[in-house]
């Protein structure tokens, strides 16, 4: 009987240590969204351009500046994505540990079950 509330005991914990993973993850995307806080800056790109031909200059596609801040905001939401799939993971084992399990066993002929406890 105690490490039946062991079990539970740890599910709950799982559990919500899930949401908190989700609800850090949720916090985190939305404040970079609206720009209250900016993404870590990973990467420090070099501006696009397209090379020409005949001795005129290059045509810049996209700058410098810009080119990084994409690429860190990409980075960014793959990283919080994968911080949220696993706080889904861990409260999905914290839920599976606080369900019971019932289970019950038939005989032969199909007519009596017998419930396990």
């Amino acid at each position: 009987m105690d490490a039946i509330k062991n079990e539970k005991i740890l599910g709950y914990v799982l559990l919500s240590a899930g949401l908190l993973f989700i609800l850090f993850t949720a916090h985190n995307v939305y404040t970079v969204f609206t720009g209250s806080a900016a993404a870590p800056e990973i990467f420090k790109m070099d501006s696009i351009e397209i090379p020409a031909t005949n001795n005129s200059p290059a045509v810049p596609l996209m700058s410098d500046k810009n080119f990084s801040k994409l690429m860190n905001l990409v980075c960014w939401y793959i990283l919080m994505f994968f911080f949220a799939q696993a706080g889904s993971k861990i409260a999905g084992l914290g839920i599976q540990l606080i369900k019971e399990i019932k289970v019950t066993v038939k005989s032969k002929d199909g007519l009596t079950t017998i419930p396990s406890e």
